[in-house]
């Protein structure tokens, strides 16, 4: 809904006390989009995304067998699609005019309404690129009682991907699964970040009948159309024949879906360490490790502290902190990401990653050059901004995804 004059009062020159600044506490900052290459290139109805699997086999240690050797060179190409996400600011205009005769106060409400959006938007993208693409957010625990107003998550670390107001959808399955009471909703009243619960108006069942406890949380439009992540390039276990953007990866799974270390009975030094070398051993030299902040907690007391680090701001993008582990070729700087799933790493080489968009990121939609535009048959004043893209990894083979013990 369209935000009131009651909602705007804050942003009022009466509400404020001279001298202060509202903050916004939304999430922000993306470490991995700070790292990868984005490009404003994704024309086409595809994007032809080539991989070199394998040399050429005509090789031999004599010239007639390697003439009788058949093959060139072995590639294959992913062609990635686009998905879209959308997100929509709104102002009364009732209550934009009802603002102090004060200019300042007045630019201020729409640069609220349009940063909180634009950063609404971003975080949507940050949590789909480290996931799978299937929309999902969440899991309802198996321990909560869904005819209450009150669900607690499998998972609670995924607590971070949800605010109030959130209009959520449940489903039966990870992939493929089916919506419950074909497609109600729930609007999110509440958020505990400590205790990764959510809250309803009432309780779960009386406004998603069919809602069970373990069935899996999107955002209402989210689920099977989300950019499909690190975490479906890399899965956690061996790709299989199924097609991943017109690839079987079932012939080649580690070159194509990635390298997967098992760090069970491990450190989480271990680990890393293990990860790097079988990366190197395959020719990668990963530079990045994203991990959620439980298991960054975890390396940050067994690293020593003279390892922690802080990035410089460049080009006017806010930096980040990092310890950094002695790689076989290369340091690899260990990076915090809250959408990085529990107990999992990411070891990338961040050259070989891209997000591909069209339109710019984020691109704010403009007609005839005006970003606010009045509703039709509605008194209220909107702008628009989305993502056109996909991500796409160039040497799947030189990334690893670790799960920690």
């Amino acid at each position: 809904m369209a935000d009131t004059v009651t909602l705007l009062d804050a942003l009022t020159k009466e509400k404020y006390i001279k001298g202060n600044e509202l903050k916004n506490m939304m999430f922000k900052g993306d470490p991995f989009l700070q790292v990868i290459k984005v490009t404003n290139d994704f024309t086409g109805d595809l994007c032809k995304h080539p991989v070199i699997v394998g040399g050429t086999n005509k090789r031999s240690a004599t010239y007639a067998s390697a003439e009788a050797n058949t093959g060139g060179v072995q590639s294959t190409a992913f062609h990635l699609t686009r998905v879209k996400d959308y997100v929509l600011m709104e102002l009364d205009r009732e209550a934009s005019l009802a603002l102090p005769n004060d200019m300042a106060a007045f630019k201020k409400s729409f640069e609220v309404e349009m940063d909180t959006g634009l950063q609404k938007l971003r975080n949507s993208i940050s949590q789909s690129i480290m996931s799978a693409g299937n929309g999902v957010v969440g899991q309802i625990s198996t321990d909560s009682t869904v005819a209450s107003d009150t669900i607690t998550l499998a998972d609670t670390n995924d607590i971070v991907a949800f605010e109030v107001g959130d209009v959520i959808q449940l489903y039966t399955a990870l992939t493929g699964g089916t919506v419950r009471s074909s497609g109600d909703t729930a609007e999110v009243t509440a958020v505990d970040y400590d205790l990764g619960t959510l809250s309803f108006a009432g309780n779960l069942t009386d406004e998603i009948a069919a809602a069970v406890a373990g069935d899996y949380i999107a955002m209402r439009g989210d689920y099977g159309n989300k950019i499909t992540g690190v975490g479906a390039w890399l899965p956690s276990s061996a790709p299989s024949a199924t097609s991943f953007f017109g690839v079987d990866r079932s012939t080649n799974p580690t070159r194509l879906g990635g390298i997967r270390v098992d760090g069970t009975g491990l450190s989480v030094v271990e680990a890393i360490n293990r990860a790097t070398v079988r990366v190197n051993r395959l020719g990668g030299s990963p530079d990045y490790l994203f991990v959620n902040h439980s298991v960054y907690e975890d390396i940050m007391n067994t690293l020593d502290a003279s390892r922690h680090v802080y990035t410089d701001d460049k080009n006017g993008v806010i930096g980040f902190n990092y310890l950094y582990a002695k790689g076989i070729a290369s340091d690899v700087k260990i990076v915090a990401h809250r959408y990085v799933p529990s107990n999992t790493g990411f070891l990338v080489q961040a050259d070989t990653w891209n997000l591909r968009t069209l339109g710019g990121f984020p691109d704010v939609h403009r007609d005839d050059g005006t970003i606010w535009r009045l509703r039709d048959a509605s008194d209220t004043l909107q702008a628009r901004a989305s993502v056109y893209g996909n991500v796409g990894c160039s040497a799947p083979g030189w990334n690893a995804r670790i799960t920690f013990a």
